[in-house]
């Protein structure tokens, strides 16, 4: 079973909401937020936080069960609970949670007026080729931030963080499926593209069992 949730992190400026939240999640978390400088960083470790312990409640995860542990490469996991996999991610306001019972990997991101030159540095011909064959500027930026959510999910999903260089893998969309070539493993992995709001574009990664 694959649970997606969504929140937006502008709804803890109401003070009652925050300290509700903070109270709320597990105390690893709240030391987490409380070592953050900014209000915005706060809220949106915060939003995260709440959004995974509401979500790992569902799925029958006792708090004293919530205790993160973080892989070789960063990846965060539940050493009494290997059985509950789990991704965060935030960008802008908003923060995403993805639990499931195989590996996943979440991302989300703000669709920005940001420099397309990333993609010309970071990202495989396949993909260069993907994002700018369309000659709109808008329909390109678009592109790009679908093939960086995908790449990121992916990224999570194996658990390699930036170990895994960008350009040693493509993942884009042709039509209506999403392409991945990789030789990191023989694993098979399925994408979804959540919908994440106006202005945000998302994506999740499951390894196939």
């Amino acid at each position: 079973m694959t649970d997606i949730r969504f929140s937006d992190a502008a709804l803890l400026e109401d003070a009652a909401r925050f300290f509700d939240a903070y109270a709320a999640v597990p105390a690893s978390r709240r030391e987490k937020v409380d070592r953050l400088r900014s209000g915005a960083a706060k809220r949106l470790s915060l939003c995260a936080g709440k959004l995974l312990a509401d979500a790992l409640r569902d799925r029958g995860v006792d708090a004293s069960d919530m205790l993160l542990a973080e892989g070789p490469y960063g990846k965060p996991w539940l050493p009494r609970r290997p059985d509950v996999q789990f991704s965060l991610s935030h960008s802008g306001t908003r923060a995403m949670c993805v639990t499931a019972d195989v590996p996943v990997g979440c991302d989300i991101q703000q669709i920005t007026p940001r420099s397309l030159r990333v993609a010309e540095r970071f990202f495989t011909a396949e993909e260069r080729r993907c994002i700018f064959a369309p000659a709109d500027e808008s329909e390109q930026r678009a592109l790009f931030f679908r093939i960086w959510t995908l790449k990121e999910s992916f990224i999570k999903c194996v658990g390699l963080g930036l170990s895994l260089p960008l350009e040693s893998f493509s993942v884009f969309p042709e039509g209506d499926r999403i392409v991945l070539r990789q030789t990191y493993d023989d694993g098979r992995y399925a994408f979804t593209e959540p919908d994440a709001g106006a202005g945000y574009c998302s994506a999740v990664c499951l390894r196939e069992e």
